[in-house]
């Protein structure tokens, strides 16, 4: 029997649970039992791996971006005017 590359495939709820994983990672408040945690996950399924370094890569992207647009501390998002009129 041999694997498929749709197979190695990470779903969407992996790919959730890869960003999760990442952003805390990136957060800086991380301790060891995250580390431990992080490790018996990506140990669990090939797909989480993919995922995570997946999420890694974005987020190491998006970051140079920011930094190269000056505005990883500047972004900010505004909401909808509520009391726009739609015709």
């Amino acid at each position: 029997m041999s694997i498929k590359p749709e197979d190695l495939e990470p779903s969407d709820e992996v790919f959730v649970d890869a960003a999760t994983w990442a952003a805390r990672l990136e957060s800086g408040q991380f301790d060891d039992d995250d580390r431990a945690t992080l490790q018996f996950w990506l140990g669990a399924d090939n797909r989480h791996v993919i995922a995570f370094r997946r999420m890694q890569s974005i987020m190491n992207l998006t970051e140079g971006l920011e930094e190269s647009a000056g505005i990883s501390d500047a972004l900010v998002i505004q909401d909808k005017p509520k009391s726009a009129v739609w015709l």
